[in-house]
């Protein structure tokens, strides 16, 4: 019921732009809250549902990309970033979902499929 009310809430929004990474262990919603045709949104809300324990969490987070050759204008988008208390997630463009804890160890990596 809170995810149908989190997508409901970020489709109301014109500027979001929502979408959903769904891995064994995972479901990822994902809303990009910057105006249209900015490029490095640093304001990205992830709502992470885990499977079978039906546990949620809500993170605040940016987009990343590598650098042009100017070594500061953002050129090819990578993925979504995400910091909370104790770790840190990442979403690849290929639908990779990683988590970090804060000594920079990979404690889960998923690939899943964008819906």
């Amino acid at each position: 019921m809170r995810i149908n009310l989190f997508l409901i809430m970020l489709f109301m929004s014109a500027s979001a732009l929502a979408q959903t990474l769904i891995t064994e262990k995972y479901e990822l919603t994902i809303a990009e809250l910057c105006e249209e045709g900015v490029v490095g949104c640093d304001n990205v809300v992830l709502n992470i549902l885990e499977h079978g324990t039906g546990g949620e969490q809500r993170i605040n987070g940016e987009t990343f990309h590598t650098h042009c050759s100017d070594g500061t204008t953002p050129c090819a988008f990578q993925g979504y970033r995400f910091k909370a208390k104790n770790q840190t997630y990442r979403i690849l463009n290929n639908g990779t979902f990683q988590i970090f804890d804060n000594n920079g160890e990979q404690v889960y990596s998923g690939k899943g499929k964008w819906q």
